[in-house]
């Protein structure tokens, strides 16, 4: 620290404030002595932290780089340039953020006076849209008339984008349908379409497949009904008697004595008059009163009065019919 010296001339009684301007240049307890008087005072040393951001790949300076040193944040100049002034040496971490790049964190240490710490960091690449169709090969047996393809498209990229999806059916190798779906995804984001697959045929074996334009989106459907199958007694169940206005139940009572699943239709009829008809299905070994039925009869005039009804799976037909009294 540099000596200094003033010479001051008072007259009695009279009094003048002396100012000494100190600047130490060295870290440490410092005296002061002025007329035999002293006193002291403790200079910390500091450190300041000058830098410069640059891309990694491309090597030029990057601005608006968010610069964060422990809990103290700059951003990165038009050239580059960031720094932090007024530090105490020691150990710090270092953090660089910018979206489109990946942040970089790493540990510095700082030395008493002047520091450089010149950084790069790297961009990230961010993918196209790229669209994505699911289940990437899927095989699935039916026994329905009608089997629903469920297709999940997703875009894999790391940008929102629209695509095209162009899909093809087609059972037993014949085209039976096709279209195109106009997507608009978000990255990230799915959606699922659906294609309703019907066999013309049906009952009877066959194959269908649906193919995308994505190389992940095929799907196959078996249809598998009436191959097999047999069908053992067919009876009603249904009382002979009834009072008027009372609700009563009509049952087809089932057996399949063969190797196969029978899909089936069934006809109901009053004095040869369709009341109503539906679809089911059988396993082999399996016995019961069909899929979904009976059917629910109210008859509000007395009398007699025949129910019939008809069984169809694959070529055969089954009739069979019962009488009914109804009581006034």
């Amino acid at each position: 620290m540099e000596q200094m010296k003033q010479t001051v001339i008072l007259d009695p009684a009279q009094s003048q404030q002396v100012t000494f301007k100190v600047v130490p240049t060295v870290a440490g307890i410092h005296t002061v002595t002025v007329n035999g008087l002293s006193g002291s005072f403790e200079v910390i040393a500091l450190a300041s932290l000058h830098g410069r951001v640059r891309d990694a790949n491309s090597w030029k300076v990057i601005e608006g780089v968010e610069v964060t040193l422990d809990s103290l944040v700059t951003q990165s100049n038009s050239d580059g340039n960031y720094e932090f002034l007024g530090l105490h040496p020691g150990t710090y971490t270092i953090t660089l953020d910018k979206t489109g790049y990946k942040t970089l964190s790493q540990s510095i240490t700082l030395l008493e006076g002047y520091n450089e710490v010149f950084l790069n960091i790297t961009p990230v690449t961010q993918k196209e849209p790229y669209f994505v169709v699911s289940p990437e090969w899927k095989e699935v047996y039916t026994y329905a008339q009608i089997y629903n393809a469920d297709f999940i498209i997703t875009n894999t990229g790391d940008l929102a984008g629209n695509q095209s999806v162009k899909w093809v059916a087609t059972i037993d190798g014949k085209s039976v349908g096709s279209g195109t779906w106009n997507i608009s995804l978000e990255a990230g984001e799915s959606i699922t379409k659906t294609i309703s697959l019907s066999h013309p045929g049906y009952p009877a074996q066959g194959a269908a497949k649906v193919t995308t334009n994505q190389m992940t989106g095929n799907i196959f459907a078996r249809f598998l009904g009436g191959i097999g199958g047999e069908l053992g007694p067919v009876e009603l169940d249904m009382p002979s008697e009834a009072h008027l206005g009372d609700v009563f139940h009509v049952w087809v009572l089932l057996q399949n004595i063969g190797t196969g699943y029978i899909y089936y239709r069934v006809t109901f009829y009053i004095d040869e008059e369709e009341v109503g008809h539906g679809s089911g299905g059988i396993y082999p070994g399996e016995t019961g009163k069909g899929s979904g039925w009976p059917l629910y009869l109210r008859l509000v005039n007395p009398g007699t009065y025949t129910v019939s009804v008809t069984v169809q799976w694959d070529n055969h037909i089954i009739e069979l019919s019962k009488d009914i009294t109804v009581l006034a």
